[in-house]
């Protein structure tokens, strides 16, 4: 199955690439809830 990339770049590369990981875990946490229902 195929998910678009902006559920799980919900970010800009380049801040999430500066961090060195999630920017905002608490964000990416609620995508991937999302990501569960839909599928």
């Amino acid at each position: 199955m195929l998910i678009p990339d902006k559920l799980y770049q919900p970010y800009p590369l380049q801040q999430k690439s500066e961090e060195g990981k999630d920017s905002n875990p608490i964000e990416c946490e609620i995508y991937q809830v999302l990501v569960s229902i839909l599928y």
